[in-house]
């Protein structure tokens, strides 16, 4: 089996929450080679460079060939195996972030996992940006400017799948979809306040709680208070993997006025307080 070395990229590691590149690589697959039924706690894309193989997600099975692509999506069990005669190879990359699933919304990958090449859907752009994000992110030097780089290809990906194949359900025009953007875009950039709490975002946008906490049932599996205690907690994580300031400085640095508050949330949140963390983390080093 011919396997490029695979690659892992955190959101700490990249200062990036919004969205991640977990893993990605290449595989040259044997005769009826699978994979599954598993279920995964990320996006992982696939793209079918060459050869033919089956696809499994709820009870329905995707014959697939070169240049279509399959999805698997979190908290779904998915079975994937290689054709007998003529195995597939396939490019993969492992995704997440608390914006991606907006994006997968705003593809028909969101409804159905999978994308087949054809004349009305080619996918050539799309396989090209694949192998193009896992080829620099398996060659190129890690550092902050390449990781941009690669960043970058990750988006590309995105956009050409939205290209191809946009989802005529995700009205992102709508006035509920923006008032969910805005929400989002608010606590993304404001969660360092220890005063913004989901009221406050309500009041800034005009609207109740209880409308906000509708408005994100429509377009999200967490509420806007899990929402905002995600932006906090991860920040929390990357702050304490990549600096060695105190528990009292990374609580107020976002949003927490009580550090004893702050670790008790952490703590049900990660499994682990503060403390235990960054020594677990001092620990695998």
């Amino acid at each position: 089996m011919e396997v490029y070395k695979m690659h892992y990229y955190s959101e700490y590691e990249t200062n990036s929450i919004d969205l991640t590149l977990d893993f990605c690589g290449f595989e040259h697959c044997p005769p009826g080679y699978a994979f599954g039924p598993a279920i995964r706690e990320n996006y992982v894309l696939h793209y079918i460079e060459k050869g033919q193989g089956f696809f499994e997600h709820q009870n329905i099975r995707y014959p697939l060939k070169k240049g279509d692509l399959f999805l698997l999506r979190p908290n779904e069990s998915t079975y994937y195996y290689a054709d007998k005669d003529d195995p597939w190879s396939y490019y993969w990359i492992g995704m997440n972030g608390t914006k991606l699933k907006d994006f997968i919304n705003l593809t028909l990958l969101a409804d159905i996992p999978v994308l087949i090449n054809s004349a009305q859907t080619p996918t050539d752009l799309i396989g090209f940006s694949v192998k193009s994000t896992v080829y620099q992110a398996n060659t190129m030097q890690k550092t902050l400017i390449n990781e941009l780089h690669i960043y970058s290809k990750l988006y590309d990906v995105l956009y050409q799948i939205a290209k191809t194949v946009p989802n005529p359900q995700s009205s992102i025009q709508n006035l509920q979809y923006k008032l969910y953007m805005q929400a989002q875009q608010i606590m993304s950039t404001q969660y360092t306040k220890v005063d913004l709490t989901i009221h406050s975002v309500a009041q800034q946008l005009s609207i109740t709680r209880n409308y906000l906490s509708a408005v994100f049932k429509q377009f999200s599996e967490l509420s806007p208070k899990e929402y905002l205690l995600q932006i906090r907690m991860k920040r929390a994580k990357q702050l304490l993997e990549t600096t060695n300031e105190p528990v009292q400085v990374i609580a107020f640095s976002i949003g927490f006025r009580d550090p004893l508050h702050f670790s008790k949330a952490f703590k049900q949140y990660i499994g682990l307080s503060p403390k235990q963390y960054r020594q677990q983390l001092y620990a695998t080093q």
